[in-house]
C-alpha cells in the first residue's frame, strides 16, 4: 500500500472527523463530462433500495446499460419500474454466480448487497449473517466476477465494493484468532450489532488491499452518497486500486490495517477466504488471470 494521505487513518477514524465529513464535506456529482458511459454494461448487486438503487439510477444518466441483482423478485421489479427498463437477476444463490459467469461482457460491478442485523443469527453455512452477506457473499461475487471484467478486454473496468465507516470503528478482537473465519460461526460472549457489522465491512477492505496487490486488475440522502460509488467506478483511475475512497478521493483504511503487527492479517485473511470458496474454484481462477 503505497498511497499517502494528508491525514492518519487514526485522526479520520474518530467520531468527530466521522462527523465533521457527514455535515461538512459533499462529494461532488459525476457528469458525462467526466465519464460517458454509452455502450457500456454495469451491474449493481442489491439495487432494489437506497444507495444500491440510486447508484442504477446514477449510472443510468451517464449512458450505462445497468442490470439489477437483488434477493427478491418483486422488488426488483419495482425498481426497474422507477428505473425505466432495466433488467433484472437474482443474488440470492448460486445460480445467480453461474448467470453473471456467462455475461458477454460486464465493464462495471457494484457489490452493494448489505445486511445490519439487530439480533445475532446465523446462515445456512453456519457463519453470522452479518459476516455472511457483507463479506462472504459480496467477496465471493466479487471473485466470481474477475473473470467475466477480464475476458471484458476493457482497461476501464471497474468493481466497487460498498464498505462504511464503521470498518474503522471495529476492535476485531478476533484479528489473534487462527484459523481465523470459525471464530464467526460461533455466539458473541455480548452481541453488539455496530462491532459485528463493523468489523465485517473491515474484512471486504482487509481481503482487497491483498487481492490487490496479488492481481493488478482493476447518514446523507441516498443521492449525495451514492456519488462516491459512481466516482470510484467511473473517473478514478489506478490510484483507487484495492483502496478505501470516500467522499470521491482515496482516503485512509482503519488504522489496524497499517498495524505493524497486523501486517500478515490481510494475507491470512485472503487465504481462508479462499480456502472456504473453494466449491466454487474461485483460486484456479484468481491463478489463470494471474498467468495471462
Amino acid at each position: 500500500m503505497n498511497q499517502s494521505f494528508n491525514i492518519r487513518p487514526e485522526t479520520r477514524a474518530t467520531t468527530l472527523h466521522f462527523l465533521y465529513r457527514q455535515l461538512f464535506v459533499t462529494p461532488p456529482p459525476v457528469s458525462r463530462c467526466d465519464a460517458d458511459l454509452d455502450g457500456k454494461r454495469a451491474i449493481v448487486i442489491g439495487s432494489n433500495v437506497g444507495l444500491g438503487l440510486e447508484t442504477a439510477r446514477q449510472l443510468l444518466d451517464l449512458g450505462a446499460k445497468v442490470i439489477l441483482a437483488v434477493r427478491d423478485k418483486s422488488k426488483g421489479l419495482d425498481a426497474c419500474k422507477q428505473l425505466s427498463g432495466s433488467q433484472h437477476l437474482s443474488d440470492d444463490s448460486i445460480e445467480f454466480v453461474n448467470r453473471a459467469r456467462e455475461l458477454p461482457f460486464l465493464d462495471i460491478a457494484i457489490l452493494n448487497a448489505g445486511l445490519y442485523n439487530v439480533h445475532e443469527s446465523f446462515s445456512s453455512t453456519g457463519y453470522e449473517e452479518d459476516i455472511h452477506i457483507n463479506y462472504l457473499s459480496n467477496l465471493l461475487l466479487t471473485l466470481l466476477l474477475l473473470p467475466v471484467m477480464k475476458k471484458s478486454g476493457s482497461d476501464s473496468g471497474r468493481i466497487v465494493l460498498v464498505s462504511s465507516d464503521q470498518a474503522a470503528w471495529a476492535k476485531f478482537e478476533e484479528r489473534r484468532s487462527k484459523p481465523l473465519l470459525p471464530t464467526f460461526k460461533r455466539k458473541m460472549k455480548d452481541w453488539d450489532m455496530a462491532e459485528r457489522y463493523g468489523t465485517s465491512k473491515f474484512l471486504g477492505l482487509l481481503f482487497v488491499t491483498e487481492l490487490a496487490r496479488l492481481s493488478r486488475l482493476f447518514g446523507r440522502r441516498c443521492s449525495i452518497g451514492t456519488r462516491t460509488i459512481v466516482h470510484a467506478a467511473t473517473v478514478l483511475g489506478e490510484e483507487a486500486h484495492g483502496q478505501y475512497v470516500e467522499d470521491a478521493k482515496v482516503q485512509p483504511m482503519p488504522p489496524i490495517v497499517y498495524a505493524p503487527e497486523d501486517l500478515q492479517l490481510a494475507k491470512l485473511l485472503y487465504e481462508e477466504t479462499l480456502s472456504d470458496m473453494a466449491f466454487v474454484g474461485v483460486r484456479d481462477s484468481i491463478e489463470r488471470l494471474q498467468s495471462r
